[in-house]
């Protein structure tokens, strides 16, 4: 394993503990301080909150093996979550940050009762396992790659390294973190992992017409575009997650312009991991989809 490798993977990680420990004392003030970052978010700060959260394995990793199965058609995965960010900060974001609360299920018991609000609740819980079980089995996978070590050890040593961090700081720190993860993926994949695959493919022409082909594709028809536009458009227009961050903005503008940028930013990465995965297709012999971005 590369010396600097195991440098880098260590200082990130002294790093968003660092940034848990540095927020405690603010996050630890009451209730909205720790949950909702005091409603204190910046356009800066919800943007990047929200570019980071919404920039993810959808828009990377499987993104990029859509794209490589399926030609340029393949981007409505990305495309899905676009729509629904810009719907978002265009209809609902002001709306949302009105409420002033600090779950979506309480917003939900606002309008529709105690039950919606349990029902609600019960089904973000189930929404978040899933989310962590995957944020860790990412995580394992690739410090099981690096550091050569089993699975489990992995597991543990990056769940002790997420709880303890958001423990420590609260929304202060992950939004922190989120800064750092977003800066990563902006030199990673819009600059460094860009740049190269265009070099070594000597660009995008010469790709046969089928991998241009849009809105469908052979493999990828109409009905499989609308699922997407469901399944991962709705997620990106009211998931949880993306609400706490809307509520925790400094106001309804702040919200709004916060939701706008963040589509704007995943409609970039989009492009360029789209890019990238053409570029494989037209420069490697076949390969396993999900190996054309790592």
């Amino acid at each position: 394993m590369p010396l600097l490798t195991l440098l880098f993977l260590g200082a990130y990680l002294a790093a968003v503990l660092a940034i848990g420990f540095f927020w405690r004392r603010r996050a630890g003030r009451d209730e909205v301080s720790y949950f909702a970052a005091d409603r204190s978010l910046t356009t800066f700060w919800g943007f990047v909150g929200l570019a980071s959260l919404t920039t993810g394995g959808s828009t990377t990793i499987v993104l990029a093996a859509f794209v490589y199965t399926h030609g340029l058609a393949g981007i409505w995965l990305d495309l899905a979550g676009v729509l629904g960010l810009l719907l978002l900060g265009l209809f609902l974001a002001a709306r949302i940050r009105r409420e002033g609360a600090i779950t979506l299920p309480e917003i939900v018991g606002r309008y529709y009762g105690g039950n919606a609000r349990r029902a609600a609740a019960l089904l973000v819980l189930v929404s978040e396992i899933a989310w962590f079980a995957l944020l860790v089995t990412a995580t394992q996978v690739v410090l099981t790659s690096v550091l050569r070590v089993s699975a489990v050890p992995a597991i543990i040593g990056a769940t002790a390294v997420f709880v303890a961090y958001t423990s420590l700081g609260g929304h202060f720190a992950v939004v922190r973190t989120d800064l750092l993860q977003y800066g990563l993926m902006v030199v990673g994949i819009l600059g460094i992992a860009l740049a190269s695959a265009l070099t070594r493919s000597g660009g995008l022409g010469g790709l046969p017409p089928e991998a241009w082909a849009f809105p469908t594709a052979p493999t990828l028809g109409a009905g499989d575009v609308l699922a997407l536009l469901v399944l991962v458009g709705l997620p990106h227009l009211i998931g949880s997650d993306i609400t706490l961050k809307l509520l925790s903005c400094r106001d309804e503008r702040t919200a709004r312009r916060a939701a706008i940028l963040a589509a704007v930013s995943k409609l970039a990465f989009g492009a360029a991991v789209a890019a990238i995965a053409l570029a494989a297709r037209k420069a490697l012999p076949p390969l396993d989809a999900e190996r054309v971005l790592p």
